[in-house]
């Protein structure tokens, strides 16, 4: 992985950005010496931006600041590249398993690449339109019986708590969500699968295929043409006062033409990092993602998402849910036809306090509000809101 040469190439393609390396000392043996892709950069200066390519794929996602979706471009060896490494991993996962395959991802450069590679697997495939009513969603699976099921946390929990899939996958596929280890072990018993059958991916439309996780060595395994780095809080955000153990994800990748892959902040939260070297190269794993630090809610102190997917999954395990600050006070709605047990509800904020202690003492010290949980209709639920906040 040659460094020097991504750059210059990103001098070429991206003037804006040659102007933003004149302002620093380049030490090319040293990464750290150059500037960060922070969204702010980005959305100044390519998200919005006519980029004057000869060919290329473009996608959207959901908006910046300014209101407006990311456009996000890969050339053919972008596409390429995303394309054989999903392969790679999906195909090593199903063992060479040539069967029914069935994606259901929404929107994005997944959904949209998804059917491309179970066709290159050799696979009969079914995709999903996100725009049809869940009961179309139903239908389609539980009369195609897909073998393989490709799809996102949330749409998987959905469509579970209607209480009408009548399908057996042998293999799960998970992207873009909360797929956390409590999770996947009850959407294993759900379909009577072993947890091993369930690949969690990992991955952004910036960057493409990022990680997955590996259930050999039970952490996540980044992809060999990413170079991470984890960095402080404190260091892209002065003046937080966060004290985890997360740090912020920065990802280079050797892999992408068309976007400025190069310490790019993900915003992202991650847990665990570490590396080994072999012979050739250097593996990078991490143990969680703790989510997005610049979207998490706050109750006194941080609560991340993963915890409150954890919980969720242990106590009332299948059922849709957003969050919600109201006026300082975390509500979690969650999506049911009937009355909560006063039991789970009270089970519920036992666990996630349990695994926040600080916030616990906060509330019985009545410096906040106790934890709120509403049940509401499943058309009230605003599934935005939980993506990627942990």
């Amino acid at each position: 992985m040659n460094l020097e040469l991504l750059i210059n190439q990103y001098s070429i393609d991206f003037p804006w950005y040659l102007k933003l390396l004149r302002n620093k000392k380049i030490d090319y043996s040293r990464i750290e010496s150059l500037p960060l892709m922070t969204e702010k950069i980005l959305t100044q200066h390519y998200y919005h931006a006519n980029i004057n390519f000869s060919s290329y794929h473009r996608y959207f996602t959901s908006g910046t600041t300014t209101g407006k979706p990311k456009s996000i471009l890969y050339s053919e060896k972008d596409q390429h590249h995303y394309l054989q490494q999903r392969l790679a991993v999906i195909g090593h996962f199903c063992g060479g398993m040539n069967t029914r395959a069935c994606a259901d991802l929404g929107t994005g450069h997944a959904a949209a690449t998804a059917g491309q590679i179970f066709e290159m697997m050799g696979c009969n495939v079914e995709l999903i339109n996100f725009t049809q009513p869940i009961d179309q969603h139903i239908n389609v699976l539980n009369s195609f019986q897909p073998e393989i099921f490709f799809t996102m946390p949330m749409i998987l929990d959905r469509l579970i708590a209607t209480g009408k899939l009548n399908f057996q996958p042998k293999k799960i596929i998970t992207l873009g969500d909360v797929a956390s280890q409590v999770w996947q072990r009850k959407i294993a018993d759900f379909f009577n699968i072993d947890q091993t059958q369930i690949l969690d991916l990992y991955g952004s439309i910036e960057i493409g295929s990022i990680a997955h996780f590996n259930h050999l060595y039970g952490h996540y395994q980044f992809d060999p043409y990413i170079l991470p780095e984890v960095v402080p809080v404190q260091s892209i955000y002065p003046d937080s006062n966060y004290q985890g153990r997360g740090g912020i994800l920065l990802l280079t990748s050797f892999a992408r033409e068309y976007f400025p892959a190069v310490r790019f902040v993900s915003n992202d939260l991650i847990e665990g990092f570490s590396y080994k070297k072999l012979k050739d190269r250097t593996i990078y794993t991490f143990q969680r993602c703790l989510g997005r630090f610049s979207n998490e809610f706050k109750h006194g102190e941080r609560i991340h998402l993963s915890d409150i997917n954890d919980v969720m999954a242990k106590n009332l395990p299948y059922h849709n849910f957003d969050l919600d600050d109201q006026s300082g006070r975390l509500a979690i709605r969650i999506a049911t036809k009937s009355i909560i047990p006063m039991s789970i509800i009270k089970n519920i904020k036992h666990d996630l306090l349990a695994k926040n202690p600080d916030v616990a003492q906060m509330i019985s010290s009545g410096l906040v509000q106790n934890i709120l949980i509403q049940c509401v209709d499943e058309k009230e639920i605003n599934i935005n809101i939980s993506k990627r906040r942990y």
